[in-house]
Order: C-alpha cells, then sequence, then structure tokens
C-alpha cells in the first residue's frame, strides 16, 4: 500500500480501464491482459493498494517498510 501522492504511472495510463468490484473499491486492470494493477477505496482515499507483480522498478529499500498481516482471520497460526 502506498500514499496517492507517491504513486505515478509512467506509461501505459490509457491501456487502463477502472471496475467497481464492489461499492467503493475500484479496480484497475490493463485492458489487453486483464490483469489487476492496484485498487482504491473510498474508505481509503489516500492510499493505493498495488499489486507487487506489476512493478518493474522500486527505488525505496523495502526492507525498512512495516510488515503486517491484512488477512488475520485466514493467517496459518504457524506461519510468520
Amino acid at each position: 500500500m502506498v500514499n496517492v501522492e507517491d504513486f505515478q504511472i509512467l506509461f501505459g495510463a490509457d491501456e487502463i480501464v477502472t471496475y467497481e468490484s464492489s461499492k467503493g473499491k475500484y479496480r484497475y486492470y490493463c485492458k489487453n491482459y486483464h490483469s489487476q494493477i492496484y485498487h482504491i477505496k473510498d474508505d481509503m482515499p489516500d492510499k493505493v493498494t498495488l499489486k507487487l507483480e506489476t512493478i518493474d522498478r522500486c527505488e525505496q529499500d523495502l526492507t525498512l517498510l512495516e510488515r503486517k498481516h491484512i488477512h488475520n482471520s485466514q493467517k496459518f497460526p504457524w506461519l510468520e
């Protein structure tokens, strides 16, 4: 998850289509390959949830970011 002000699409923006998958949740897809790139939710307007497999280049050291579980109810008890 990244801040909206830190998010930028460098190329291919015209290839992205939007779908409201549920009320207030907007998924952004590549219209050619149908792969989801990111989503934005109305209740978190300052955040963008990226699908990590879509990142070609990252200039930030990701080991410095906070790690947390986001689906605790589905977490395996032995997995940390």
